[in-house]
């Protein structure tokens, strides 16, 4: 297997047992530097440090308590970590960010222990990373192996498992959007991967009561199903098999109110933009759409964004303004092709009162009220997120769209 992927995964109970297999063979290390936040390190402590051969020097290094994932935290480590042989990162998203990130730049391999099945990102090949309050993602590599022991993942704080459960099943809006976007536009569509993506939902959906009680198995499929996610968008190259129109209103959400949102965690957000795209792209194709031309003048992102991130917005959202000539051949295939549009489409989405169901039986929140935000932030995300990023979804599409929505 490619140097880019992550080469190993020990899942299951007794996986922390996988740290000394790692020290003793791919990542041999006189000199490791374990990092961990305070609630992670105690959280796997006792996991984690009898499995440290004799010949590693493991020195302990604690971010704190309530770390955030920023570039400039990174960029410290990073300078720290160029004095040991390797990284082991103990926590989840936050911390595997910042040593995935440093670990890249200090040109040093690392491994992570996750603390929960919380999130996607453990084995993808990037990290995402603050500067000046706003989250950006940033280039890196996976880490040698992933140690998913179930003792540490069934004692994490069931939100943080239903944080993960949210950034799971976003893949059906995710698949949606692309598929879309692959039928109008020709844009590439990877339909193996997704293929792969699916195969573990229906345990998932029909087991969501288990995760309230912590049934391991329902963890370890769950954990599965977050590591094969981050699989992909290494495969692939991008995030885009995993964040699309739904990741695009979180990210304005977080974007335009992300003072308001400290406390929520990714999947949780994403658990609620989910169910509104999944309601968005249902309802889209209960008609058809006749689409123009889209222009916006810098203004536009200066006034509802900020100058400061008007450059960067503006990029990314004109690389998918579509010519007199596209928007043509647009309307074309939707006035020919609709009706098998739609059908390709409900074959691979999940109906929204399923998923709505499911949310709501894990324990999740899965209306923005929940939250906290106010109706006219959430109506400003969903009506604005469209111009935050170049990919083409459903969301473009409406934006676009010369008829009435039914």
């Amino acid at each position: 297997m490619s140097s880019i992927f992550t080469s190993a995964r020990y899942t299951g109970s007794n996986a922390s047992q996988g740290i000394a297999a790692l020290l003793t063979g791919p990542m041999q290390a006189p000199r490791l530097l374990v990092v961990a936040d305070d609630a992670t390190w105690a959280a796997a402590r006792a996991h984690v440090e009898p499995q440290f051969t004799n010949s590693t020097n493991a020195t302990f290094y604690s971010l704190g308590q309530r770390v955030r994932a920023s570039k400039i935290l990174a960029d410290a480590l990073a300078v720290r970590a160029g004095e040991y042989d390797a990284i082991l990162a103990v926590g989840s998203g936050t911390i595997n960010d910042v040593c995935k990130f440093a670990a890249f730049t200090a040109n040093k391999p690392y491994a992570v222990v996750a603390t929960a099945a919380s999130m996607n990102g453990y084995s993808a090949a990037n990290a995402s990373l603050e500067v000046d309050g706003f989250k950006q993602s940033f280039t890196a590599r996976p880490p040698l192996a992933v140690i998913a022991d179930s003792a540490i993942l069934n004692a994490a704080p069931k939100r943080l498992t239903r944080a993960g459960i949210g950034d799971t099943l976003c893949r059906t809006t995710v698949e949606a959007d692309m598929l879309l976007s692959h039928l109008l536009l020709d844009t590439p569509y990877p339909r193996e991967i997704f293929d792969t993506l699916r195969q573990h939902e229906e345990t998932l959906l029909t087991g969501l009561m288990k995760a309230r009680e912590s049934e391991a198995a329902y963890i370890e499929c769950l954990m599965t199903a977050l590591l094969d996610a981050g699989d992909a968008m290494t495969t692939y190259g991008s995030s885009a098999v995993a964040s699309q129109g739904e990741h695009m209103i979180a990210h304005t959400l977080e974007l335009k109110y992300g003072s308001e949102l400290l406390n929520i965690l990714h999947g949780e957000l994403i658990a609620i933009t989910t169910l509104t795209m999944s309601q968005f792209q249902h309802r889209m194709l209960l008609g058809s759409s006749v689409v123009r031309r889209m222009d916006y003048p810098n203004e536009q992102f200066v006034r509802q964004f900020g100058k400061r991130h008007e450059p960067s917005l503006f990029e990314a959202y004109s690389k998918k303004l579509l010519s007199d000539e596209q928007v043509t051949a647009v309307n074309a295939r939707i006035e020919k092709h609709w009706p098998d549009i739609i059908k390709q489409l409900g074959d691979i989405m999940i109906a929204t009162n399923t998923l709505e169901r499911a949310l709501i039986h894990s324990g999740i929140n899965t209306t923005p009220s929940q939250i906290g935000l106010a109706d006219e932030r959430y109506r400003f995300a969903t009506s604005y997120a469209h111009l935050t990023r170049e990919r083409f979804t459903f969301l473009d599409l409406a934006a676009m769209n010369v008829r009435r929505m039914k």
